[in-house]
């Protein structure tokens, strides 16, 4: 049984992404979101650099802190990559394995991963998303309640299990027609990072 409340979450980054200012804005400002989050105690970078003379000046200075560890790396990595290095490098850790654009704000509970007990247990966490026309954060599938934005932040508080595929899809014939013609990709969920206990 493991005690630790340690968190290691494991994303990407790529060396070209500065030639798109929005989407480097986008990853730097989820990347200092998660590195404010008290329970997540270290960020590995899987950090994709085409030149081996490659350094992290500049543009990328950010990358300096203390509970930034970067790998680099030549293409663009497998979740299997990341699933293979947490348990070669980090044993008996609680892991989540997440896209760049992904950020755990304070009120995320991302907490809840330490509830893993076994290697056995494998958690896939899905997202909210945020709709113009309704002002409002969802979250799929299930979309029980909007999640309201205020001027101190965003505030994330439900998490639900579904045990098997069969559970998960049931959860369509409950969501409300009007939030289904919202957008017809996010209909079943998106799993975006992963959690696990090397």
């Amino acid at each position: 049984m493991n005690d630790t409340k340690e968190i290691i979450l494991m994303t990407t980054l790529y060396e070209k992404c500065i030639d798109n200012s929005q989407r480097f804005f986008e990853y730097k400002k989820c990347l200092e979101i998660n590195l404010k989050n008290e329970h997540i105690t270290q960020i590995v970078i899987f950090f994709e650099a085409e030149d081996d003379n490659f350094s992290l000046d500049n543009q990328f200075a950010f990358l300096d802190h203390s509970k930034i560890k970067i790998e680099f790396i030549k293409k663009r990595p497998s979740f299997n990559s990341f699933f293979e290095y947490a348990n070669a490098h980090y044993p008996k850790k609680h892991i989540v394995v997440c896209n760049g654009d992904i950020f755990f704000h304070t009120d995320s509970n991302i907490e809840q991963v330490t509830k893993i007990k076994s290697h056995k247990e494998f958690w896939c966490l899905t997202r909210y998303d945020f709709f113009l026309n309704f002002k409002k954060w969802f979250i799929y599938p299930w979309a029980k309640k909007a999640i309201g934005h205020n001027e101190g932040g965003y505030s994330f508080t439900e998490w639900d299990a579904v045990t098997n595929i069969k559970s998960y899809y049931s959860f369509e014939k409950k969501i409300k027609e009007d939030l289904l013609k919202i957008d017809e990709i996010h209909r079943f969920g998106t799993a975006d990072s992963f959690c696990f206990l090397s």
